[in-house]
């Protein structure tokens, strides 16, 4: 490429003298040819012929030699043209071979660069005009291999981080489902706990309760948890439960107590462990147990008192019965007809009998082989006992009762008998004593309940926790064990009795016995 350049020069050099030689041949065959046209012009006006014909041939051949000059200049440029032309040509094929070098030598260095990640270094070889375009190259090349090794370097981090946290995904994951089945089991276990429970924070602000809490204050779930217990109803248990935890609170103990309220609730606290702020917190409705517990502490006090009352009556019926024979034989002397001491003795004697008798039937011990009985039947023979002192009081006795009941059927009849004539003992005359029998469920056990109702007084208020206690009466000559025996023989068969007043006035009994299994299954 170079060489051709210095053809070119060259040929514009010898191009340029060229020019500026026939240039001034040109200018002096015009000067020649000016003053030969000058001659002519004083020749012709002069009229001489021979000065005229040299001028004219001295106008013709500078004519010829301008011509010719002009021609030679002419050629010389053409000559010249064409060697310029070649020289360019030339210099063409020149740069084209330079600069397909260069891009091969560029192409060569990307192939060798997109083929490997190995360290790559042009070695230019080829026109110095690009040697700073292939240091750029290298310099690039070294960058982008620092960079790629950087990358690959990142990359391989990348994955073993990758790596490590999907493996601790994979055991976050696993210990997630097991805390989720571990809270599931919890919130299970919480819920089937069928008594109130609650955790509460130190703010009173409930965090958790259970379906039974829930189940007792109604609504649902959302409606209770995140409130202060404040909001709970103002009855037992909340109100229990707010003061147990005020103290709670303030040592961080644990507390319990029972309250009864209507109900009785057992309720208590597990205190506040260190470094906690939520206290568990239960409460349970022991009303059934406590009830229970008080059954069977009257049982054994009515069992001990039985035992007591039954000797007493035996150690006291002999007596009695000499009493008795001695006021038969002294009721025989005529003398003793007169006066009323013979009859006033005769009738302590029979109430003193019949408080002996009631004193034995009180201590009686249990005959546990009960059979099945119908309820009708021993219903009805209380009413065919009862029917004269009825009518004798003007006194209806109306009774539907049945249902088939293991019992003992003589003590199941002097429950109707006591039942039946407290009642005709505080009706007016004209009025009914009504005796009659439901059933209904209590926990999935049939049951019976008996109603003897009369329309007398009732009971009073202050009364009603102490009818079932011995020897209380407020009938005139009463003994008062009427409803305890009624009371005892109802605990031996399993049941339940309760006194009240009925809303439409009178009294009103009622005795709960279970069902036997045929009856059930009817």
């Amino acid at each position: 490429m170079g060489a051709a350049s210095a053809v070119e020069f060259c040929l514009i050099a010898v191009a340029i003298a060229i020019v500026v030689w026939k240039a001034d041949r040109i200018e002096q065959t015009l000067e020649l040819q000016r003053a030969a046209h000058v001659r002519l012009e004083s020749a012709v006006q002069g009229g001489q012929q021979a000065e005229r014909q040299a001028a004219e041939a001295d106008v013709r051949a500078s004519q010829t030699r301008l011509t010719q000059d002009i021609s030679g200049l002419l050629t010389a440029l053409s000559v010249i043209a064409v060697g310029l032309l070649l020289s360019l040509g030339l210099g063409l094929l020149a740069v084209r071979h330079y600069v397909l070098r260069t891009v091969q030598g560029f192409a060569r260095a990307a192939d060798a660069l997109e083929s490997t990640n190995a360290p790559f270094r042009m070695e230019w070889t080829g026109p110095a005009e690009f040697e700073g375009l292939a240091a750029r190259f290298n310099r690039i090349q070294e960058r982008l291999h620092t960079e790629s090794a950087a990358k690959s370097l990142i990359e391989t981090r990348e994955a073993a981080m990758v790596a490590a946290l999907n493996t601790e995904m994979a055991a976050n994951a696993e210990t997630l489902r097991v805390v989720k089945r571990a809270a599931q089991a919890w919130r299970q276990t919480f819920d089937a706990v069928d008594f109130v429970l609650l955790t509460v924070d130190r703010h009173l602000v409930v965090q958790r309760v259970n379906r039974a809490a829930v189940n007792l204050l109604g609504g649902g779930f959302e409606d209770w948890i995140g409130r202060p217990l404040s909001d709970f109803p103002d009855r037992q248990p909340w109100r229990a439960i707010r003061t147990l935890l005020d103290d709670v609170f303030v040592d961080g103990r644990p507390l319990s107590g029972q309250i009864e309220d209507g109900a009785v609730w057992e309720y208590a606290c597990t205190g506040l462990p260190a470094a906690s702020d939520v206290a568990v917190v239960w409460a349970r409705d022991i009303s059934p147990m406590a009830e229970l517990r008080r059954a069977v502490a009257r049982s054994e006090a009515m069992g001990a008192m039985g035992e007591l009352l039954a000797g007493v009556a035996h150690e006291v019926r002999n007596p009695l019965f000499a009493i008795t024979a001695l006021l038969d034989a002294w009721s025989l002397k005529p003398q003793a007809q007169e006066g009323p001491f013979l009859p006033a003795l005769r009738r302590e004697v029979t109430r003193m009998r019949q408080l002996m008798e009631e004193l034995l039937e009180y201590g009686r011990p249990f005959n546990p082989s009960l059979v099945v009985r119908d309820l009708q039947t021993v219903a009805m023979e209380a009413v065919s006992i009862l029917s004269t002192p009825a009518r004798d009081r003007g006194v209806a006795i109306h009774a539907d009762v049945s249902g088939l009941v293991q019992m003992d059927a003589a003590r199941m009849l002097r429950v109707f008998l006591n039942l039946v004539q407290n009642a005709l003992d505080h009706s007016p005359a004209g009025t009914s004593v009504d005796v009659l029998s439901e059933r209904f469920s209590d926990a999935g056990q049939p049951m019976v309940r008996i109603t003897v109702r009369d329309r007398g007084p009732g009971f009073a208020e202050a009364d009603l926790p102490r009818v079932f206690h011995p020897f209380f009466t407020r009938r005139p000559g009463g003994t008062g064990l009427g409803l305890p025996i009624v009371q005892r023989i109802v605990d031996e068969h399993g049941g339940t009795v309760s006194a009240g007043n009925h809303p439409g006035g009178g009294a009103l009994i009622r005795v709960e016995l279970p069902l036997a299994t045929a009856a059930a299954s009817a």
